[in-house]
């Protein structure tokens, strides 16, 4: 099922518009809480990417909390960190943000490439995302509070690579129904009781992402929001099949329905998952930047065989 132009957000743009009379419009690249193109820079003679707000959907306060944050976490240097470092004009019309333009896939174009991922590698990319959010926590002391399948991002190198940072201040994301009429969320339930962000929350994130690349399946999904929203918060997660059980019990900690009852942050998670990656998994190692910007260090715990899993699961 295709979004409604309801739900599309409208920005008064278009591919060979020049913004800020600085970045000609070449493509168009997505859309969410605006639109995306690539452009091109005609100031440095580069492409970028430009994100574009729909001003109806984004009101002015929102906007300066969103900048507030991406100035907050401007000083982190993490290589799974991006931030829109080129430029941001959230108070021009129309409000804009300007970065790299990346080359590879977004999670949610892998896993719908490849479902489900083998468990060592799906493993190694939830564990780079942990280390690049506890980097974070570690310096300025906030969460990400809106990762979806659409803002990890893996490089052309096979960097894992966590986007969007600030962009919870501008609200929960337009729901829009899924290629079956289902809805998915991907917030921890007390973002949807209207709570803020905690360090747990993006936990709940990471483990709902985690479940999808092992299962195939999101944990949660109805045939409406409100559907949805009851699920979320009066069911518990479904249990993970098809992957070794310290495997299955991690996801059972990180979806618990209660945050104190949760891995308690993106640190401890990373040395959790760290754990169970088996040594000779690509990005099994740790960043190299993880001294430099106290991402945790690899566990020394005993490893899991992923040769003997796939002996014992049925093909």
């Amino acid at each position: 099922m295709k979004p409604t132009a309801a739900q599309q957000p409208q920005v008064d743009a278009k591919v060979g518009d020049t913004i800020a009379e600085r970045y000609e419009l070449t493509a168009q690249l997505g859309s969410g809480r605006g639109v995306l193109f690539a452009a091109r820079d005609r100031l440095e003679d580069r492409d970028v990417a430009l994100k574009i707000f729909d001003p109806a959907r984004t009101d002015a306060n929102a906007l300066k909390r969103y900048t507030a944050r991406l100035s907050r976490v401007a000083a982190v240097q993490h290589p799974a960190i991006v931030l829109p470092r080129i430029q941001v004009s959230t108070t021009s019309t129309p409000p804009f943000v300007v970065g790299e333009l990346l080359q590879g896939e977004d999670f949610a174009a892998l896993c719908e490439r490849t479902r489900p991922l083998p468990w060592p590698r799906a493993l190694a990319i939830a564990r780079a995302c942990a280390e690049a959010l506890a980097a974070v926590h570690a310096a300025v002391g906030v969460p990400h509070g809106g990762l979806r399948p659409g803002n990890v991002w893996l490089a052309a190198d096979g960097q894992v690579q966590v986007l969007d940072l600030g962009v919870a201040e501008l609200g929960p994301p337009s729901m829009r129904p899924r290629a079956d009429g289902s809805f998915a969320e991907y917030r921890a339930p007390e973002q949807i009781e209207g709570m803020p962000a905690v360090a747990a929350s993006d936990v709940y994130t990471l483990g709902i992402l985690l479940f999808e690349a092992l299962t195939g399946t999101h944990p949660f999904t109805a045939p409406s929001e409100a559907a949805l929203t009851i699920k979320v918060l009066m069911q518990p997660a479904p249990a993970a099949t098809r992957v070794p059980p310290p495997v299955a019990a991690l996801l059972a900690r990180a979806l618990a329905r209660l945050p104190k009852n949760r891995i308690a942050d993106a640190a401890t998670l990373a040395r959790e998952l760290a754990a169970l990656i088996p040594a000779d998994t690509p990005g099994a190692a740790a960043s190299p930047a993880a001294g430099e910007t106290n991402a945790p260090a690899a566990s020394a715990g005993p490893r899991l065989s992923s040769t003997a899993l796939a002996a014992d699961a049925p093909a």
